[in-house]
């Protein structure tokens, strides 16, 4: 299924819900209160509806490669929150711009993670934190590159990308997708 159709499923909703219980609670805990946080390959947004929802004092960015993401992205009722299209590979942004980039269900999209990882750290500050959010034990519902990323990939790719202080949380369980969040310090 193409990333386009699945924007626009109904099985959507179902995936969506289980993220809001399992591992975007884990990722809101690591956000900060308050500064720009940016997501590469935002989809719809519902990442950012949800972290809108509950920190007041974000500045949100979302960028996804693909035009309709964007526009249904654009939709949602977040009023702090700003989407574009662009390539998670070379992003439209100074460096240093955000304090957060995260990530969700992106890297095992790319063929090779770490150019889009680095481009990531490019647009942080110092000390400023890059959050990847992956599917591990996969059950792809859409195309992957890699169909089994396994938590010491990831690791490689934050290290390859220049990151330090690299930490992660256990596996959250789900009925769709087994899912890993692991991050990095520039």
């Amino acid at each position: 299924m193409t990333h386009d159709r699945w924007v626009r499923e109904d099985a959507i909703n179902t995936i969506i819900a289980e993220r809001k219980k399992g591992p975007w609670p884990v990722v809101w805990r690591l956000l900060p209160k308050k500064g720009r946080l940016l997501e590469v390959g935002c989809s719809a947004g519902f990442f950012i509806e949800y972290v809108h929802d509950r920190l007041a004092n974000l500045s949100l960015t979302g960028v996804d490669i693909s035009p309709s993401a964007v526009e249904l992205a654009a939709k949602r009722d977040v009023q702090r929150a700003q989407f574009r299209v662009a390539d998670g590979r070379s992003l439209p942004f100074a460096n240093g711009s955000f304090d957060v980039v995260y990530s969700g269900h992106f890297v095992e999209h790319m063929v090779d993670p770490v150019p889009a990882l680095q481009e990531q750290r490019r647009v942080l500050v110092p000390r400023g934190m890059c959050i990847v959010h992956f599917p591990h034990g996969d059950k792809p519902y859409v195309e992957h590159v890699h169909d089994n990323v396994r938590f010491v990939d990831v690791r490689d790719w934050l290290e390859a990308a220049g990151f330090r202080d690299i930490d992660s949380k256990p596996v959250v369980h789900g009925p769709a997708v087994d899912e890993g969040i692991m991050w990095g310090l520039k």
